[in-house]
């Protein structure tokens, strides 16, 4: 199975940064806005989640879609790329909504919320990382 010039295809790397980044960042805000209570404090766990949430994303990325010989993982687009992309999206959603809601624990007084943090990080991240997956491989 070979693809032909002109392919549309989905890089599965990409997937799993993107993923990492959007649930990382708003894991990051609904820590800042439950700890601190303010706009100030969500938009700084906004950024500060998307930058964790970016690195966790590259991470899988590296390990899992980009060998070492400078080539990366793609899938054409449609139906059957969704499996691979599924698993792309929740590796990075899943990865990066977590680790924004640990990094949340060193702000003093975060670990009165411990429940409600990380009881957000796992499925908020599943579901943003399923969503995007199911939009990568069908756009």
């Amino acid at each position: 199975m070979t693809l032909q010039p002109g392919e549309r295809v989905v890089e599965l790397a990409a997937v799993s940064v993107s993923t990492g980044v959007v649930a990382g960042a708003l894991e990051g805000a609904w820590a800042g806005w439950l700890v601190g209570g303010g706009w100030m404090m969500a938009a700084a766990g906004f950024f500060a989640g998307a930058a964790v949430g970016y690195a966790m994303g590259w991470l899988v990325a590296r390990h899992f879609y980009r060998p070492g010989d400078g080539n990366t993982m793609v899938v054409r687009v449609g139906r059957e790329s969704l499996p691979a992309t599924l698993r792309a999206g929740l590796f990075g959603g899943i990865l990066g909504a977590m680790a924004a809601g640990v990094l949340a624990f060193l702000v003093p007084g975060a670990m009165l919320h411990t429940l409600p943090l990380l009881g957000a990080a796992l499925p908020g991240g599943a579901l943003i990382g399923a969503g995007m997956a199911c939009l990568s491989s069908l756009a």
